[in-house]
């Protein structure tokens, strides 16, 4: 089980794309006369880490749980973003987690009992 507060991390990657042109501008672009790709995959970005928690949350009981379930997750994940992103004229068409791992920290602390 992991312990509260023990950080975890995920890599993996996403695919989306313009659905909405005139959302995207009215609810993300505004004014500007320059928006690029980049602001749109940070934008989309901000939004991945509380619904990572919440998979976690709700998919992990361990590790190597996460990893056995990261299909799941990954598509419960798209899900959950492309219904927020949506109203702001943006699909999100992919969602893949490569792996879960623990930060160097906590494998150092974890080594340190063997």
């Amino acid at each position: 089980e992991f312990a509260a507060g023990l950080p975890i991390r995920a890599c993996g990657s996403f695919n989306c794309k313009v659905s909405d042109y005139i959302a995207l501008i009215d609810k993300v672009a505004g004014i500007r006369n320059e928006y690029r790709v980049e602001d749109i995959r940070d934008r989309v970005a901000a939004e991945v880490s509380p619904l990572l928690m919440k998979w976690i949350g709700r998919e992990g009981k361990d590790i190597f749980n996460l990893q056995e379930n990261s299909e799941a997750i990954a598509n419960g994940i798209r899900e959950d973003l492309d219904m927020q992103m949506i109203k702001d004229g943006i699909t999100v068409t992919d969602f893949k987690i490569q792996s879960f791992s623990y930060p160097d920290n906590v494998w150092d602390k974890i080594n340190v009992g063997k």
